[in-house]
Order: C-alpha cells, then structure tokens, then sequence
C-alpha cells in the first residue's frame, strides 16, 4: 500500500474513533471550567444548570450560523426597534476577578478595535456579536447582553444574537425561562442548529421540566433525522426517566441510523450501551 494510502486509512479510523468515543461519552453533565458569576437580571430561583458531557454552549458568532455581512441590508437595519447609538459601544469593558491580567490586556485590545469600528459604523451588527463575545469572555455578562439584544431586536429574523442570548441566559446568567424563550426562538429560525437543542435540553432538564425537554429532543430528531446524537440524548433521558422500554427503542432506531450512514463502529458502540440495559 502507498504511502498516500496508509495515511488516508490512518485518517479514516481516527474519525471512526473518535465518533465512537464522542457517542459512548458518559451521560452524566460536567461543570464548566470558565467562571460564573451571577447577574442582578438573573429572576430565576431553579438551581444552576451544567451543560452535559455532549453539549457546550458556544458562543455563536455571525460565521457559524449565518452570514451577517457589514454594512448589513438596508432593509435590516431599518427595521430596528431601538436606536443604535455609540456611547452603548464605548461601555467600559468589566471584568470578573478571575480574569488573568494577560487575559484582560488582550480582551481590552479587542473590545477598543470592535468599539472604534462601532462609533465609525453603529450599524455592524458583526461587530456588535464579536463585541457581545468579547465581554462574554471577560465575566461582563450585562454588556454580553446589551450588545447581542441589539442585534437580536435590529435583526428579528437572524438567529445568532437570539441563540447567544439563549445560551448566556442559561448558562452564565441563570435565568432560565428566558433562556429557554430565546432558544426556542432561535430553533424556529435555524431548526438544523443540532448544539442549540443540546443547550436547550440542558436548560429544560435543569429546570425540572422533563415533558419539554422530550417533545424538544422529538422535535429536533423530526427536524434532523441523521442526527443519532439527538437519538442516543432521547434513550438517555429515557434512562433517567427510568423508562428503560422507550430507552431501548431510542437506542435501536439510533443504531439502524448509523448503520444508514455506514456508521457502523458507531453503531456497535449504541449495541453495547443498549445490551447493558437491564
């Protein structure tokens, strides 16, 4: 065999590996290594929610879920419900204690390039989502906030400020009813956004509201067929749920899935999960 070969075949059973050890991840949910720190917007009482093991929350950026080109479409822009104006750009940059000094010079660096681009241009709403992440980054969740809001009420139709919002609402802020209020939002404009339905299930699951978070995870599975990752979520929760029937028909539909997509190291590795049912 060439040399070109070997090395194709060794990248196809990496790829193979990985899948099998991304799937047979355990489902128990893992604390976020970034700080926290509660807001004064935060209503909710629930107890604070971790994603799980299969499932980050990202921070969405104009790249990874929609193209938003600068300057934006007339027809965007004049539709927003609030005035855009610089001085909400300049809002100093906070930063939570844990933030490293060498951290922080290099956030500062950024939010001052994303501010001089807004006060030339309040209406780059690309900039006001790299700037929306900047201050994420940096523990200052309010003006994480105030910027990804912005674009989510100058840009109603766009899902990437709705989603951020989502996920900084669920995951950093806690607030989880508008959490969950902007990520649905954001699904029924991006109904494919496979790691939106993860945030969201962490969300329901966390706030104790188990009927949602199934009829959501059936929902994605219909929206997105070939997702077995949303399969093998539902046989888990099922699990949880003490509903080992329905986890073991979770389980076989998510096997006969990666066996359509010539998975089938992946689907081996379901066979294992579903024989250890008892």
């Amino acid at each position: 065999m060439s040399r070109a070969n070997w090395t194709i075949t060794a990248l196809l059973i990496c790829i193979a590996v990985a899948l099998v050890f991304y799937y047979r991840a355990p489902a128990t949910q893992i604390s976020r290594a970034e700080p926290e720190i509660a807001s004064s917007t935060a209503t909710s009482t629930a107890a604070e929610i971790t994603p799980s093991a299969n499932a980050t929350p990202p921070i969405v950026t104009h790249k990874s879920v929609t193209k938003v080109s600068a300057p934006v479409r007339a027809s965007v822009s004049s539709t927003a419900s609030a005035p855009v104006s610089a001085p909400m750009a300049n809002r100093p940059l906070q930063f939570n204690s844990l933030i490293s000094s060498g951290s922080r010079e290099a956030l500062q660096q950024q939010a001052n390039k994303l501010q001089d681009i807004l006060v030339k241009n309040p209406t780059n709403y690309a900039a006001w989502i790299d700037l929306g992440t900047v201050r994420k980054n940096a523990g200052d969740y309010e003006g994480a906030r105030q910027a990804w809001e912005l674009v989510a009420k100058a840009m109603p139709n766009d899902p990437v400020g709705v989603l951020n919002l989502g996920n900084l609402y669920g995951f950093y802020i806690h607030d989880y009813k508008m959490s969950e209020m902007y990520l649905q939002k954001g699904l029924a404009m991006l109904p494919t956004d496979i790691s939106s339905y993860h945030n969201l299930y962490d969300v329901l699951v966390g706030s104790k509201q188990p009927a949602k978070a199934e009829a959501l995870l059936m929902q994605g599975i219909q929206a997105n067929p070939k997702a077995i990752d949303l399969q093998v979520l539902l046989a888990r929760f099922y699990i949880e749920q003490g509903r080992l029937e329905d986890a073991k028909i979770a389980y076989k539909k998510a096997i006969v899935n990666a066996q359509s997509q010539n998975l089938n190291d992946l689907a081996a590795s379901i066979q294992t999960d579903l024989e250890n049912l008892h």
